[in-house]
């Protein structure tokens, strides 16, 4: 599920858990690395301003973040203004986010990352997952041959 899929989502549901005086929401999202694997439910929590209505949504999010397992788990906390826009994420202090080779973001790479998460206008929301994560091409057999038997 695209990520502006559940926002829409949330804020469709926003009036109910206001209107019952919750303050959690729950959504089973698939993980865009792994779309065969079962769809995870996740708990979407709402922060209600001094009057009781949505004032921000939450989402704590743990994911693989590479296809061979080797990389630590994104462990993120996403936040969203009351029209699901983006407002922000934490990190947890023992995973930060790091970039190839696991060198962890700097201040600098943080503020580049809220600066395009925040972009109302990058191709991020209009292009499916599969646009940015290449997939490798089978090697190609320069001889034609890709075996040898012997005795």
């Amino acid at each position: 599920m695209k990520l502006w899929h559940m926002l829409s989502l949330v804020a469709l549901f926003s009036a109910v858990a206001c209107c019952q005086g919750g303050t959690t929401l729950r959504l089973s999202v698939s993980d865009p690395l792994y779309p065969k694997r079962p769809a995870e439910t996740y708990a979407i929590d709402l922060a209600l301003d001094a009057h009781g209505f949505p004032a921000r949504y939450s989402l704590h999010l743990v994911a693989a973040t590479c296809f061979d397992g080797k990389c630590q788990p994104l462990d993120v906390t996403l936040h969203w203004d009351a029209i699901g826009r983006y407002a922000g994420l934490d990190t947890t202090p023992s995973r930060p986010l790091s970039r190839k080779e696991h060198d962890p973001f700097t201040k600098a790479d943080y503020e580049r990352l809220n600066e395009i998460l925040g972009n109302l206008h990058s191709i991020l929301g209009r292009h499916p997952l599969e646009h940015f994560v290449p997939v490798k091409a089978p090697a190609a057999h320069t001889h034609g041959v890709d075996a040898v038997t012997t005795a």
